[in-house]
């Protein structure tokens, strides 16, 4: 309601809206796979899921994900090991960046009014998954095509 043309959110408020889908911000040490979450408003399709491994390409999937959607990601990104890998400290941290997918994706999929979001410098290691910055974007939402199908 702040901002009914749209725009950046402030640092604050994208950091308290993903408190409210279990997301916290804080310091993240060196190491780990180091990758960026996010997630988009397709005109067409609808929210995608976003997973960027450093300075190589992305991967994404439409939200919302379910767990087998989110290893997929994690697997075809090349981040880390699916949770379900036989290392069990890369499975941990695979496990933590797919709880932070799933999470990302019921937020893209309960609010379309966000057009853009990026989780920057997301850590996953074997001692879990961090978040060091946030950058939220909205947009008022365009009248939905009635003939586009969407899964809710």
């Amino acid at each position: 309601r702040r901002k009914p043309g749209g725009g950046w959110l402030e640092h604050g408020q994208a950091a308290e809206l993903l408190g409210c889908y279990g997301i916290e911000l804080e310091p993240v040490t060196a190491g780990g796979s180091q990758v960026i979450v996010g997630a988009t408003e397709d005109p067409v399709f609808g929210p995608l899921v976003v997973l960027r491994p450093g300075s190589a390409g992305q991967a994404a999937r439409l939200a919302p994900l379910t767990g087998a959607d989110a290893d997929e990601l994690i697997r075809s990104a090349g981040v880390v090991s699916a949770p379900s890998g036989s290392d069990g400290s890369r499975a941990a941290g695979a496990a933590g960046l797919r709880d932070i997918l799933l999470r990302v994706s019921r937020l893209a999929a309960d609010l379309p009014e966000i057009a853009e979001l990026d989780l920057d410098t997301v850590a996953a290691a074997p001692w879990g998954v961090a978040a060091v910055g946030v950058r939220a974007r909205v947009a008022p939402c365009g009248q939905a095509d009635p003939f586009l199908h969407r899964l809710r």
